[in-house]
């Protein structure tokens, strides 16, 4: 098997695991790669991209929990936010009450609403 982009010979093993690591490293749209429809192909990428994946899990975690906390703060930009979206649901809901509470423990405390509306609302 020949790849087009090295003229070299191949497997298909090995052209499995070049797909995987261009797809890594430039993105699935921009990424340059013979596929080839085999098991070993299939096998070797797969294989690779367990590979990078473990490799990378810190770098992973770190992108997620700073695009998380960024998604959080957009999402609650003013104090009170989410306290004014149960009462808003509440109201929805047909709710004749809501309750609140404050609960302790390890972490620190929590606020705790509760309303008895119905799916349905009134």
């Amino acid at each position: 098997m020949e790849s087009s982009s090295t003229g070299l010979s191949a497997s298909d093993a090995e052209l499995g695991r070049l797909a995987t690591d261009r797809v890594w490293k430039s993105g699935v749209e921009k990424a340059k790669y013979d596929e080839v429809d085999s098991v070993d192909f299939a096998t070797s990428a797969l294989t690779r991209c367990i590979e990078l994946t473990v490799e990378h899990a810190g770098d992973f975690m770190r992108e997620m929990v700073a695009g998380a906390e960024i998604g959080a703060q957009q999402l609650h930009v003013e104090p009170f936010c989410g306290v004014l979206e149960v009462l808003q649901n509440a109201d929805d809901a047909g709710a004749g009450r809501v309750r609140v509470a404050v609960a302790h423990s390890d972490v620190g405390q929590q606020l705790c609403l509760a309303h008895d509306g119905t799916e349905d609302g009134p």
